[in-house]
């Protein structure tokens, strides 16, 4: 849990898959910072072979990045 301005917040981590081209998917939340290889099953589980596969130029190609998400705690006890 962490503080911003006296009001105390939730630390969460989305893990997503971006691409400037397709729809940003949320594939897993994490409570804390995952781990690599954390991150590699999640991939394998999760994308390789379960997406269509779509012709991308080299500069298009889907990122998977780890999102840092504040949840104020009163919003999640409501």
């Amino acid at each position: 849990m962490c503080q911003k301005n006296g009001q105390s917040f939730k630390q969460f981590y989305a893990l997503v898959l971006s691409s400037p081209t397709l729809t940003t998917r949320s594939l897993q939340v994490f409570k804390h910072p995952p781990t690599r290889q954390q991150i590699d099953a999640v991939i394998i589980q999760k994308v390789i072979g379960k997406i269509d596969p779509v012709p991308h130029l080299y500069a298009e190609k889907p990122k998977v990045e780890v999102i840092p998400i504040h949840i104020p705690v009163n919003m999640l006890y409501r």
